[in-house]
């Protein structure tokens, strides 16, 4: 049902009803021509007028032309039919060929189509992923304001201590590898 132009399908039904029509008018010819044989009958066994059996006679050969015309008009539409369908024919089978192809090429364009949708989810998981490598970066630089704080603190406290006499040697150690692990942290 997919493939059915619907062009070529108004031309065939059009088509399809004048040849009923045609075949109506036929059989209602024919239907008229059997009571003028069946009303000649009567007048000719009956004792009908001369004048009525010419009458009869005269509608009956009327009728007998009319059935005859429908005839041959029915006749042109077989002779037309023959190319009409094998035109018709033709044409759906080129159409049907074509809807192959495009099936296929719609087909391809959608496999194509997925590859770079799962592609783009890639790339978005990757841009993410690297967004919050970025944002979380961003947040330790705020950290290494503090530290730097931090830092002038324990280097001041260094030089304070490092003028007492008081002080130990190994606190001063201690001190400076604090000073030491902060700055790693700051590079």
């Amino acid at each position: 049902m997919e493939n059915i132009n619907p062009e070529g399908l108004r031309n065939f039904l059009r088509h399809t009803a004048r040849v009923q029509k045609k075949f109506t008018e036929r059989d209602m010819a024919r239907s008229k021509l059997q009571r003028k044989i069946q009303n000649l009958k009567r007048a000719t066994l009956g004792a009908r007028t001369r004048s009525r059996i010419d009458y009869e006679l005269s509608e009956l050969n009327k009728h007998i032309n009319d059935v005859i015309d429908k005839e041959k008009t029915i006749m042109g539409y077989a002779k037309k039919d023959d190319t009409v369908s094998y035109n018709l024919v033709n044409t759906m089978l080129i159409n049907s060929q074509k809807m192959d192809s495009l099936i296929h090429e719609v087909q391809n364009l959608q496999h194509r189509l997925e590859g770079l949708s799962d592609l783009k989810l890639q790339r978005e998981v990757r841009i993410k992923a690297l967004e919050s490598r970025i944002q979380k970066g961003t947040e330790k630089k705020g950290d290494y304001s503090g530290l730097r704080i931090q830092l002038d603190r324990v280097v001041k406290r260094f030089e304070e201590l490092s003028r007492d006499p008081n002080y130990s040697p190994e606190d001063l150690e201690a001190l400076r590898d604090k000073i030491s692990m902060l700055r790693l942290k700051l590079i």
